[in-house]
């Protein structure tokens, strides 16, 4: 016995330190496999490896493939998907209805931590606010602006939007290239679009908007930079996986160490708005960071301005921001005892005189000013590059019989040359109920939503039972508009039209149930409560843009610029 326990320790005791470290990796990893195996999330339909890494996840995101991937996946697995040990995708109309427009008695979905990227100035708004309680109070404030029936009226007496394509139609007449020394003008649409999102929703937030169309140069040049890029894109990736970017960021500098070399620091377009911590002015020439912001506060602060000098008001026709100045304001002069404090730059919160215990809470500057610059990225983005889609695909040689049924309509709209003053109430109804513009719109929403990555949840404490499939709390979940606009058993398999291709005949064709449930799967703008609250101003503004083009002109590719567009 002795001999054998001697033995045993001296060959204990000869195992080289490498084999125990590998031995000891080899276990941990051992034990973490099988932990996810064992997890409820593991027996969610998925690729093998997503059940253990996220390493495929991470893969197709630096590809740029990340949305089709997902695509694939609810194609051969179904309508819940796992992409990771943490993350989930769904695309059925029940689980997305479950996720995103459950009610507050099963337990609302509250936002991904990946959302704290869209604050501004330190200063959480309605879209990054990360429960549904903080969304609430700040939507309600100014929800009666983005009303359909409020932005229709406001248009009908002011002619805003409308003045804004003149200006558009004045642009492509002064700027555009003659190339052929014919009447035809070419020039890129893309930034002419975006300049149009700009002035129209700019014109809505502040008590004067931006004049890109007129030709600021100031303006133009901030719109441009604005658009994503690379650094962009590395703010969602340190977000989305903190964990192993901070592998790597280890390992760079690790080897730089041994390298002897120096680490160097570079521009980022979204400074601090991870952390919500605000860039200071000495850290800055520009107040939040960057040139669109820095015009954002600016314009915020002189609408404020002017409702302190009555110059304007509180009503639907006045801006967003004065709305929101009001807010602040309101707070400022309150003689109520501040509450405990809030980490959020952009509001103030005050003990209800109620007495039982209930806070109320205002704007401060910062969070006025948030919520400004969230919805002027947002009309940017979203109005800029779909008309962008419909401009370039309308061009294309294969949907010339498209354009040609287009300008057939607009056409007979009967809709005035001159633009400086509103358009009649009855010619808006014209516009907003012509079915092939209807159409036109409706399909290049789906085919090309202006955001083809997740709307990401979070999965609330004790899980949920999605399509028959157990989801564990805590878990990321998302859907992407790209896969539930493409649904084949929505938008092929009652239509027989390929859902890859961009058909608006589809929207015609439809009967009455299969077009019901296609408006209800059409997911661009999300769905429920924290659906996109500038809808309705943005489908009425392209709209408005697509009659005011094809009423009086056709678009063919150039093969020298994007666009060229010659007078009928």
């Amino acid at each position: 016995m002795t001999t054998g326990v001697q033995r045993e320790y001296v060959l204990v005791h000869e195992i080289p330190l490498t084999v125990w470290i590998f031995t000891s990796i080899l276990l941990a990893l051992t034990t973490a496999i099988v932990d996810k195996f064992k997890s409820p999330l593991a027996k969610i339909p998925g690729p093998f490896l997503t059940k253990f890494t996220v390493l495929p996840i991470v893969y197709h995101d630096h590809i740029g493939n990340r949305t089709k991937w997902t695509e694939e996946l609810h194609r051969k697995y179904g309508p819940v998907v796992r992409l990771s040990p943490k993350e989930v995708s769904v695309s059925s109309a029940a689980s997305i209805r479950d996720v995103f427009t459950g009610s507050a008695k099963a337990g609302y979905y509250p936002k991904a931590p990946i959302f704290n990227i869209f604050q501004h100035y330190g200063a959480r708004n309605a879209f990054s606010s990360i429960d549904s309680d903080n969304h609430s109070w700040r939507r309600k404030i100014v929800a009666g602006n983005y009303a359909q029936t409020a932005i229709v009226a406001k248009e009908a007496k002011h002619g805003t939007l409308w003045k804004t394509v003149g200006s558009f139609v004045k642009m492509v007449e002064r700027e555009g290239v003659n190339p052929d020394e014919g009447p035809a003008k070419s020039m890129d649409f893309l930034s002419a679009c975006r300049f149009y999102a700009a002035d129209n929703i700019t014109s809505h937030l502040f008590v004067e908007g931006s004049h890109a169309l007129d030709g600021d140069k100031e303006i133009r040049r901030i719109i441009e930079d604005s658009a994503e890029g690379p650094s962009d894109v590395m703010s969602y990736f340190k977000m989305e996986f903190e964990t192993l970017h901070s592998i790597i960021k280890q390992t760079k500098v690790l080897i730089l160490r041994v390298l002897g070399l120096e680490q160097k620091s570079t521009g980022r377009s979204r400074p601090a708005t991870a952390s919500g911590k605000k860039v200071s002015l000495e850290q800055s020439k520009w107040y939040g960071g960057t040139p669109i912001r820095h015009w954002g506060w600016k314009r915020f602060l002189r609408t404020r301005d002017a409702l302190v000098e009555a110059q304007i008001d509180t009503s639907l026709e006045s801006p967003v921001g004065a709305k929101l100045a009001a807010n602040a304001l309101e707070g400022e002069r309150s003689n109520l005892i501040p509450g405990a404090p809030v980490q959020d730059a952009g509001i103030r919160q005050l003990k209800s005189p109620k007495l039982d215990g209930s806070m109320l809470r205002f704007y401060r500057n910062e969070g006025c000013a948030s919520e400004c610059m969230d919805q002027f990225l947002a009309g940017l983005d979203t109005v800029g590059d779909t008309l962008a889609y419909v401009l370039q695909t309308l061009s294309m040689p294969e949907h010339r019989q498209s354009q040609q049924a287009l300008i057939q309509e607009c056409s007979s709209l009967g809709l005035p040359r001159e633009y400086h003053e509103p358009l009649s109430s009855k010619k808006l109804a014209d516009v907003q109920a012509a079915p092939y513009v209807e159409a036109v719109l409706k399909e290049t929403l789906r085919a090309f939503p202006a955001s083809t990555t997740a709307f990401q949840r979070v999965v609330p404490t004790g899980g949920r039972t999605l399509e028959g499939h157990f989801v564990s709390g805590d878990t990321i979940i998302g859907g992407i508009p790209t896969t539930i606009n493409r649904d084949v058993s929505i938008f092929d398999k009652f239509c027989t039209f390929d859902v890859e291709q961009w058909l608006p005949q589809r929207w015609l064709d439809a009967d009455a149930d299969t077009l019901a449930e296609m408006n209800r799967r059409l997911w661009t703008f999300g769905s429920g409560g924290r659906g996109c609250i500038g809808r309705h101003l943005a489908i009425l503004e392209m709209k408005l843009l697509i009659v005011g083009i094809y009423s009086r002109y056709s678009t063919v590719i150039d093969d020298e610029t994007p666009v060229q567009v010659s007078k009928k």
